[in-house]
């Protein structure tokens, strides 16, 4: 059972992207809400990603992450005359403060899916 990875990883990027509206509006750039929902999307995306794409589990959260950052930095910051300026400035901004997010996502991943594999029925 359980899902495709893209599926997976389709849902670690809606929820955190629906989170960063709501720091969006309270003006947190990439902020609590978004690094919240990135780790629940991987607490999925480690625990129900078919086994046979496990290899999803490892590798996809930091470009989820990646992504997530990208498009709210794209939303956020669109129209300004020195958006590439900016945008560099978020990524990396968001990048070095919300690093704690994206290794526990990316950790709680990787033990999912490696306890699964380990665990699973031969």
């Amino acid at each position: 059972g359980g899902v495709t990875w893209y599926t997976a990883v389709g849902i670690v990027i809606l929820l955190g992207l629906l989170a960063s509206i709501v720091d969006w509006v309270v003006g947190a750039g990439v902020g609590l809400a978004t690094g919240i929902a990135f780790v629940v999307g991987c607490v999925v995306l480690g625990g129900r990603v078919r086994l046979n794409h496990a290899v999803a589990g490892f590798v996809a959260a930091p470009v989820c992450f990646a992504a997530i950052v990208a498009a709210t930095a794209t939303a956020q910051l669109w129209g300004n005359q020195e958006f590439w300026v900016a945008f560099r400035v978020f990524w990396t901004y968001a990048l070095i403060a919300d690093a704690p997010y994206l290794f526990a996502g990316t950790a709680t991943s990787c033990v999912l899916v490696a306890l699964r594999l380990i665990f699973r029925r031969r």
